[in-house]
C-alpha cells in the first residue's frame, strides 16, 4: 500500500492536473482573502490575453492596510492608456461605507458616461465604454460592487470593451469571493 505523505500528495495533485484539468481548475480555485493587499490583483497576464489583451504582471500600490490596491498591468494606467484593477476589500465596515465606496469609484473620472453592465453574481455593476480626459487616450471602465467588495477595471477603449470588462470582472469575482463559473 502506498503510502501519501505530503511530497506523494503534492506530486500526484501537480501530475493529475496536467493530465485532468477539472482537477487543476480545481487546484487554483482558492479565494484571495479580503485585505490581502497586492495578492488582490487576481487577474494574471493569461486573463488578459484570453480576452486579446497584452499585459505585463500588475505592479500594486497598496493602500489601507491592505485594504485596497491599485494593480497597474504595464506603465500606464487605465486612464492613460492602459490597464488597471482597482479593488477595494472589505469596500467598508458597513453596507453604507461599502456604498459610499462604490459612489465614490463612480464619481473618479468625472467625464464617464455610466449605464448598466449586468455582470453575473454582481449587486451592481457600471460601464462607461468611452471615456475621454484632455490629452489621454479614451478607455473603458467599469465599477462592479458584490458585499463588501468594490472594484473598477479600466483598459483601452475598443468595439470590444464591454465584453472583455464583463469576461474580467467574472474571474475577479471568482477568484476574491468563491462565485462564479
Amino acid at each position: 500500500m502506498l503510502k501519501v505523505t505530503p511530497l506523494v500528495f503534492f506530486l500526484y495533485i501537480g501530475f493529475a492536473s496536467t493530465v485532468f484539468p477539472a482537477l487543476a481548475a480545481q487546484k487554483d480555485s482558492a479565494v484571495v482573502p479580503k485585505g490581502s493587499g497586492a495578492r488582490m490583483c487576481v487577474l494574471m497576464p493569461a486573463d488578459f490575453r484570453a480576452v486579446k489583451l497584452n499585459v505585463s504582471a500588475p505592479s500594486a500600490h497598496v493602500d489601507d492596510n491592505g485594504r485596497s490596491v491599485y494593480c497597474v498591468y504595464g506603465t500606464h494606467v487605465g486612464a492613460s492608456g492602459g490597464v488597471e484593477l482597482d479593488v477595494f476589500y472589505p469596500a467598508g465596515d458597513t453596507p453604507q461605507e461599502v456604498g459610499q465606496t462604490f459612489k465614490t469609484t463612480l464619481e473618479s473620472d468625472p467625464s464617464a458616461q455610466y449605464q448598466p453592465e449586468g455582470v453575473p453574481w454582481a449587486e451592481a455593476s457600471f460601464v462607461a465604454l468611452d471615456i475621454r480626459e484632455r490629452g489621454q487616450p479614451p478607455f473603458a471602465a467599469n465599477a462592479v460592487m458584490r458585499k463588501d467588495l468594490v472594484f473598477s477595471i479600466s483598459l483601452p477603449m475598443s468595439h470590444v470593451a464591454r465584453a472583455q470588462l464583463l469576461q474580467l470582472s467574472g474571474i475577479v469575482i471568482k477568484r476574491l469571493q468563491g462565485v462564479g463559473p
